[in-house]
């Protein structure tokens, strides 16, 4: 079973590659990811079937649009909303990347290459983006070039997760080298690196409220969500979770939720470190979370192939 955000080791990938040619045909594969239309009206996701297209209101899947690689690990929308972009590929074969216009699903151009899968992926503006993959290797590209600009070589296995500060110009990985990298994006040197995570680093999250430093979050095996300032490579503070978090998204520039392998939603308060609600959403693992500011409805993707919805009111969050 796989996830851009959640994997654990090169095996995980091709366990799930495997198993998923085992289901029955009623049986759906993974939701490895989820994003949410420019629009605000449609949930896009991806999985071994391709990128499915659902109504947000009412979860109803409109249509699925078959992708030519074996494994879909994840996907987003360019800042302008025109562009969408998906990643992944076949373990220890080849890796894919893909840009399609949107709202028309039509393809711009792709880039396929022989090595290891791309596990997640993030826009730097309209036309320029940055991959990881289970290589340990970050590339940063643009639409009009079929190589890379930069390729950023520091984690020692695969990455994870990856995010854009833009007001820095940073690039934040973390990988299953249980580490946390820090990128100068524009000149493609390390920085800095964060190494408090004893465990493997299955997701990052970026606070939507950004100061002169800059707050992220980050997820690992180890159980814990923490809290940095990357800017100047300091863990503000770290809370242990009941279980193994692999996705995280933020609600306002003071809660998160966190999700795993229990299948439970957690609200987190990040000054006070503390578990304020939790709700149960699946049975199975959960791989992906987005948050729709519009309509206060987390959305999550299973190990099941299911896709849902929980609506978080204020007074949750402030409990």
């Amino acid at each position: 079973m796989i996830s851009s955000r959640l994997l654990m080791h090169k095996l995980t990938l091709i366990m799930s590659t495997v198993l998923a040619g085992a289901l029955s045909a009623q049986s759906p594969p993974p939701i490895t990811g989820c994003a949410i239309s420019p629009n605000g009206k449609n949930i896009l996701t991806s999985s071994q079937d391709g990128i499915t297209r659902y109504g947000l209101a009412t979860e109803k899947q409109l249509k699925t649009y078959s992708i030519s690689s074996a494994n879909l690990h994840d996907l987003a929308f360019s800042p302008d909303g025109s562009y969408l972009l998906i990643v992944g590929g076949r373990p220890s074969e080849e890796w894919h990347a893909a840009a399609y216009h949107w709202p028309s699903f039509k393809l711009h151009k792709a880039f396929n290459g022989a090595g290891d899968s791309i596990t997640t992926n993030v826009w730097l503006s309209d036309d320029k983006f940055a991959t990881a993959d289970l290589e340990g290797l970050v590339k940063v590209w643009s639409l009009s070039s079929n190589k890379p600009h930069l390729t950023l070589n520091g984690h020692s296995n695969g990455i994870t997760s990856l995010v854009y500060l833009k007001s820095q110009d940073l690039l934040v990985s973390g990988g299953l080298d249980n580490s946390i990298r820090v990128w100068d994006a524009g000149q493609g040197t390390l920085i800095r690196s964060l190494n408090q995570h004893t465990h493997p680093v299955t997701a990052i999250a970026i606070a939507p409220v950004q100061s002169a430093l800059p707050i992220i979050a980050s997820a690992g095996e180890d159980r814990t969500v923490r809290f940095w300032q990357p800017t100047i490579g300091r863990m503000v503070r770290y809370i242990r979770l009941p279980t193994k978090p692999l996705c995280l998204t933020w609600l306002t520039d003071r809660h998160l939720v966190a999700a795993g392998r229990d299948g439970i939603i957690y609200i987190i308060d990040s000054l006070n470190v503390e578990i304020t609600n939790s709700v149960r959403a699946s049975k199975n693992w959960i791989y992906s979370l987005a948050y729709d500011d519009r309509t206060g409805y987390v959305i999550y993707t299973d190990a099941n192939g299911s896709l849902g919805k929980q609506k978080l009111s204020i007074s949750e969050l402030a409990e």
